[in-house]
C-alpha cells in the first residue's frame, strides 16, 4: 500500500484532518503511518495502523490482538477503532496526548474562528487582535495574570539588555513591542489549567501590523539590515540569559517578525532557570532564526551564504570568520538549496557561540 492509497482510505473513514500520512513501517497484517493533529486546542502526533481485512482475513486476528495489547500498554493508548468489511484502522497516540485526540474525535477541528487554550504553547489562541488607536498600531493578547506579570518583567529586562549591547549599523532604537497596559478581565475558556482562572489582556504598541509573511524584505540590502538587526538583538538578550522560545512556541517565527528585524510579539520570551536549559533554548532560538533566513533566501545558495555569514558575525561580534567556518557556512547553504536542512541544524549549534572559532 502506498501513501496515495493509504490517504484515500483514511479520508473515507473520516480522518482527512490528520493528513498527510507518512509511512512508518510494515508489520504483520498491516501498514503503519504517522499522522498529525494541528488544532487551536493543541498539536500532537498520532500513529495509525491499517489492516487489510478483506484481502487478508487472517489479519483480523492481528487486529484484535493489537487492540488487547494497547489496552495493557502504559505508553500508548487507542483513541479510535474503525472497521468495515474491507479495512480495520487503529488510531493510537502517546497517553499524554489522549485528551487532545478525544476532543478531536468529539468536536473535530473548528472551521471558523475560535478561542482555545493550546497546551503545547501554553497560550490562548484566537484572542489576538491588531487595530489602530489614534494612528498607532496596537496588539492585544490574552494570558494568565501570572504570565502577564512575567512578561512585563521580561520585556523590561530585554529592553535594558538591548540598550546595553554594542551598537551596529542600523541598530533600531526599539526592536520590541511597547507594553501599554495589563488589564485583568473576568473571562473563562474551557480546557485551561487552574493558573488561567485569573486572566489578563496585554496591550502592546507595535510598529506595523505586517509581518515578513506578508511583507518580506525583498532587496539584498533590506535582507542584510534584517539579518543584522535580528541576530544583534538575539545576541543582546542571550548575553542577559533571556531567550525567545518557551514551551513549543517561539517569537522567532515569520509571523512574529517585521521586515526591519523588530518583533511583533514577545509572548514566548523566557529566562531559563539553569545553564543546561539556557544553552538548549539559545540553540533553539538560533535555529529558528536561521530557518527564517533560509526561507527569505529561498534556494539561492550564494545569498544564503552571505546572510548566514552576517548572522554569525552579528551574533558573535566577530568581524572576520576563519576559512573553515566560511566553508562550513557555504556547505550548509548549498545543502539548503537542495532541500537538506540537517547542515543548518549542525551549523547553528557550532558557530553561534560568542567568540567561537574552529
Amino acid at each position: 500500500m502506498d501513501q496515495t492509497a493509504a490517504e484515500r482510505i483514511l479520508v473515507q473513514h473520516g480522518l482527512a484532518d490528520l493528513l498527510p500520512a507518512r509511512f512508518v513501517a510494515r508489520r504483520r497484517g498491516c501498514t503503519v503511518w504517522q499522522l498529525g493533529l494541528f488544532a487551536p486546542y493543541g498539536d500532537a502526533p498520532a500513529e495509525v495502523q491499517i489492516y487489510e481485512l478483506r484481502a487478508d482475513p487472517l489479519s483480523v486476528v492481528d487486529f484484535e490482538e493489537e487492540i488487547t495489547a494497547l489496552g495493557d500498554s502504559s505508553e500508548r493508548t487507542l483513541v479510535s477503532e474503525l472497521r468495515d468489511s474491507d479495512w480495520g484502522i487503529l488510531v493510537t497516540c502517546d497517553r499524554k496526548h489522549e485528551a487532545l485526540f478525544q476532543r478531536f474525535f468529539q468536536e473535530g477541528i473548528p472551521k471558523e474562528h475560535t478561542v482555545a487554550y493550546h497546551p503545547q504553547l501554553d497560550r490562548i489562541l484566537g484572542e489576538d487582535l491588531v487595530h489602530q488607536v489614534e494612528g498607532r498600531w496596537v496588539k492585544t493578547c490574552m494570558a494568565s495574570l501570572t504570565r502577564a506579570m512575567q512578561l512585563r518583567d521580561l520585556v523590561q529586562a530585554a529592553e535594558a539588555a538591548y540598550q546595553a549591547a554594542y551598537t551596529w549599523d542600523g541598530k533600531l532604537e526599539r526592536p520590541f513591542p511597547l507594553l501599554f497596559a495589563i488589564l485583568q478581565v473576568p473571562l473563562q475558556f474551557p480546557g485551561m489549567p487552574p493558573e488561567y482562572n485569573e486572566l489578563a489582556q496585554i496591550v502592546f504598541g507595535i510598529t506595523t501590523p505586517e509581518s515578513i509573511e506578508v511583507t518580506p524584505p525583498l532587496e539584498r540590502e533590506s535582507k542584510v539590515r534584517f539579518v543584522r538587526q535580528l541576530f544583534g538583538a538575539i545576541a543582546a538578550l542571550h548575553s542577559a540569559g533571556i531567550c525567545f522560545s518557551r514551551d513549543a512556541g517561539s517569537c522567532l517565527r515569520p509571523e512574529f517578525l517585521a521586515a526591519d528585524g523588530s518583533l511583533l510579539d514577545v509572548y514566548f520570551l523566557c529566562k531559563p532557570e539553569n545553564e543546561e536549559a539556557l544553552k538548549g533554548t539559545m540553540d533553539r532560538d538560533n535555529l529558528n532564526a536561521m530557518n527564517v533566513i533560509c526561507e527569505l533566501c529561498g534556494g539561492d545558495a550564494t545569498l544564503n551564504t552571505e546572510m548566514i555569514t552576517i548572522a554569525v558575525r552579528s551574533y558573535t561580534g566577530r568581524s572576520q570568520l576563519r576559512p573553515a567556518e566560511q566553508q562550513l557556512i557555504k556547505s550548509a547553504a548549498d545543502d539548503v538549496s537542495k532541500g537538506d536542512v540537517d547542515s543548518i541544524h549542525a551549523l547553528s549549534r557550532v558557530l553561534f557561540r560568542p567568540g567561537h572559532s574552529i
